[in-house]
């Protein structure tokens, strides 16, 4: 795993690098990842999360998808620039072959154009080389001195020292045995007494044989 170290640049030039951008955080974040080594930075993560870094990393490289978008169309328009001075040249060229006074004047404005346009795709190099280039150079170093950062904090996470949980209080509860008392309250006992029968009538049917003795007996009681 690759890793950085600090830059060799004063307090002063770091403190002055973020002042110029106190009111943008990203553009402040990359001067925080460019200005400090792979293990300096880890306070920076830790204090801010890894997922905030993951959004700065984000947006520096959105900045540089953009840088590389300019420098093409840069270097796109000087191109435009040249062809178009050659052309002029080779205008002014033919003009001048035909040896005709009055096209002097022409041909002197296609050589004009030609220079001008010769030195704008000059200076528009330039700034493609200076200015572009060199921001893509920063940005650069900028998603790589991150993205160390980033693998270097994954890898090695911080060891938090933790203070062991105190012990859980011990509760002592007292419960004073309570007395139960159990009434049963029983019906009062229920005497019977007989006081008093109904008359009864009994009724006697008795069937003898021939040889006079009782062969059946058929009692019927009943209320009188």
């Amino acid at each position: 795993m690759k890793t950085y170290p600090a830059p060799n640049c004063a307090p002063e030039s770091y403190r002055a690098e973020l002042a110029k951008h106190l009111h943008d955080p990203w553009a402040k974040g990359m001067v925080d990842v460019l200005w400090h080594g792979t293990v300096e930075y880890q306070k920076f993560i830790e204090n801010d999360g890894i997922e905030h870094h993951r959004a700065l990393l984000a947006h520096i490289r959105g900045w540089r998808a953009l840088n590389r978008k300019n420098v093409q169309d840069g270097e796109k328009a000087a191109k435009t620039l040249l062809a178009d001075a050659t052309k002029k040249e080779k205008q002014a060229g033919q003009l001048a072959t035909m040896c005709k006074p009055h096209l002097q004047k022409k041909i002197d404005q296609l050589r004009r154009d030609e220079n001008a346009n010769r030195q704008l795709a000059a200076k528009n190099a330039e700034a493609i080389t200076t200015l572009y280039r060199k921001q893509g150079f920063t940005l650069e170093d900028a998603d790589a001195r991150l993205t160390a950062a980033m693998i270097y904090y994954m890898d090695n996470p911080p060891q938090r020292s933790e203070a062991p949980l105190p012990p859980a209080p011990i509760i002592n509860i007292n419960v004073e045995p309570t007395p139960i008392t159990v009434e049963a309250i029983m019906p009062a006992q229920t005497e019977i007494a007989i006081t008093a029968m109904p008359i009864r009538k009994t009724t006697t049917t008795i069937l003898r044989d021939q040889a006079g003795d009782i062969a059946t007996s058929v009692q019927v009681e009943s209320d009188a």
